[in-house]
């Protein structure tokens, strides 16, 4: 079982002329289901996610503001598919908010932080951070990037190469462009158009 969330990215980017600069999701699409009304059950990337991994609105499983982590109660598909055999892995690219202590339950393995993420989540990190956001070095729109998540992934099947697999994947390439697009640049700078953003 796997699933794979390309974070921020629309279903009509995916529209028939939009296929053609992705073929291999194109020739998928066509070889599976498509769900055209299909919608969100909230507006960021969380609580959303943890309705994925659920099955239940935000409201029931809590994972939204204020409180942010998955309500114990709440069962899982990772617990679900891990009580019958499956080894469960998340592999996230989003590492504010799909991060194993919001999502990680159920998981052996839940990837989603790098050593930066370390590093400005510490006491001198977090005063850093604010310098640096100052200069133009924002944190958001830096963090692993499709390859590397899959890579992660892949080797994850390969040390359970007899079991079934639960694979959970959060990409978040398109978000971590228009992140980047608006937010690295230097409080002297003028702010990002529009245009700039949307092109990233």
């Amino acid at each position: 079982v796997l699933i794979v969330v390309l974070d921020t990215v629309r279903y009509d980017r995916f529209s028939q002329n939009n296929f053609a600069r992705v073929p291999a999701l194109h020739q998928f699409a066509q070889q599976g289901v498509n769900f055209s009304n299909a919608w969100a059950n909230s507006s960021w990337s969380l609580p959303s996610q943890a309705t994925i991994l659920t099955g239940v609105p935000p409201y029931r499983h809590d994972a939204d503001w204020p409180d942010l982590s998955l309500r114990p109660a709440v069962p899982t598909l990772a617990g679900f598919l891990a009580q019958n055999g499956y080894v469960a892995g998340a592999f996230s690219s989003n590492s504010a908010w799909i991060t194993p202590e919001y999502l990680g339950r159920d998981f052996l393995r839940f990837q989603a932080y790098t050593f930066e993420n370390h590093l400005r989540r510490t006491t001198q990190g977090r005063v850093l951070n604010r310098i640096a956001e100052r200069l133009g070095f924002h944190s958001a729109g830096i963090g692993r990037k499709a390859p590397t998540v899959n890579a992660q992934f892949l080797r994850f099947l390969d040390a359970y190469p007899d079991r079934p697999f639960f694979g959970y994947v959060c990409h978040m390439d398109v978000n971590q462009a228009s992140n980047y697009a608006q937010l690295h640049r230097p409080f002297w700078s003028p702010a990002a158009t529009l245009e700039e953003i949307l092109g990233a």
